[in-house]
């Protein structure tokens, strides 16, 4: 069934982490299990009915580009919107050419899930959301004790190997184009 909905994809990033694979491959085409992360996640949101894409470039566009073209390959529709400098994980948003408030999924590059995006979105509409946020319990295992002082710096106790359980983004945002749109935002003109 087709959703409808677009999906936009920021592949701006210079993928420092993942170095040296990186250095001539932009993160979005690193494979995993032969294939590019950015492949596999057109192909699932094609399969659950995302037909139009909006790739948001920086670092390696041109690679990018030469990949996927326009999308015929994947029987998909490819659109490119490229930072002349690094805009940040929203800033980029600032390019598309938004003319008529839609609901859009947004993810980083480099985002493989099995969360399914008409799932989502039937969430975001439910809830009549503007934003909706994917999100995931992360827990992190502090392996030392820390300590705890006063104003004085004195020990006041000592809490052995604590753990933190934080809510983080997972990289997937469902979003309604109208806060782009709306003067009262001014994140798009």
């Amino acid at each position: 069934p087709k959703l409808n909905s677009e999906m936009t994809i920021l592949t701006g990033g210079k993928g420092k982490r993942l170095m040296p694979i990186t250095k001539n491959t932009p993160k979005a085409l690193v494979k995993i299990n032969g294939k590019p992360i950015l492949e596999q996640i057109i192909l699932k949101a094609k399969k659950e009915g995302i037909e139009k894409f909006n790739l948001i470039t920086f670092h390696m566009h041109s690679k990018i580009v030469k990949y996927f073209g326009n999308g015929t390959k994947l029987d998909v529709k490819i659109q490119y919107y490229k930072e002349n400098l690094p805009l940040g994980t929203a800033g980029g948003l600032s390019l598309l050419k938004l003319k008529k408030s839609k609901t859009m999924i947004i993810t980083n590059c480099d985002i493989l899930t099995n969360i399914n995006y008409s799932d989502i979105i039937r969430y975001h509409h439910a809830n009549k959301n503007k934003l909706t946020l994917a999100s995931r319990f992360y827990k992190l295992d502090n392996p030392y004790g820390v300590i705890k002082i006063d104003k004085t710096n004195k020990v006041i106790g000592i809490d052995e190997k604590p753990s933190e359980n934080n809510l983080i983004s997972a990289g997937i945002y469902v979003i309604d184009t109208s806060v782009f749109l709306s003067d009262a935002n001014c994140i798009y003109k």
